[in-house]
């Protein structure tokens, strides 16, 4: 929320989220606009290989563990996923895309979609190791949240 908050209350969250909604239009609008200029095979290869990498890979790691007891994943996923799914490293790979083929494409346009796809819609951002991997209320939060609800405003 902000250097001295390290917390999103419901509100600031769901303002993030419609950021990201907004540029998900702006992105959908144009790839709708050039659809006729977009490989779709490319267009679903980019918008694939983030999950494909950097989400996949630790979901089934997480998944595949037995019983209901808390279930724990190499710290080394949380760490891919965040990379994967950082903007730098989104920005390096359409760079060097457009460095590839010589200029824009609009395939290009998969990766931000992605993202935005992510952050806006499914509400997911940097994966910390000090929760679970998958979306899983943590305890503490849980109490934070109820007493910070019913706390009033500053």
């Amino acid at each position: 929320m902000d250097y001295k908050n390290f917390f999103a209350t419901r509100n600031i969250s769901y303002y993030a989220r419609l950021d990201y909604i907004a540029l998900l239009a702006l992105c959908g609008t144009l790839a709708y606009e050039h659809r006729a200029d977009i490989d779709w095979l490319m267009f679903f290869i980019a918008i694939a290989w983030q999950d494909a990498i950097g989400y996949y890979p630790a979901a089934l790691v997480y998944y595949l563990q037995p019983g209901n007891a808390p279930r724990r994943i190499p710290v080394g996923f949380y760490y891919l996923y965040n990379l994967i799914h950082g903007v730098l490293l989104n920005l390096a790979v359409v760079l060097v895309w457009m460095r590839l083929a010589n200029g824009w494409q609009w395939e290009m346009l998969a990766i931000p979609i992605h993202l935005c796809i992510d952050r806006g819609v499914f509400g997911l951002s940097y994966k910390s190791r000090k929760i679970s991997f998958v979306p899983v209320e943590h305890e503490l939060h849980a109490e934070f949240r109820k007493r910070m609800e019913h706390a009033g405003n500053w």
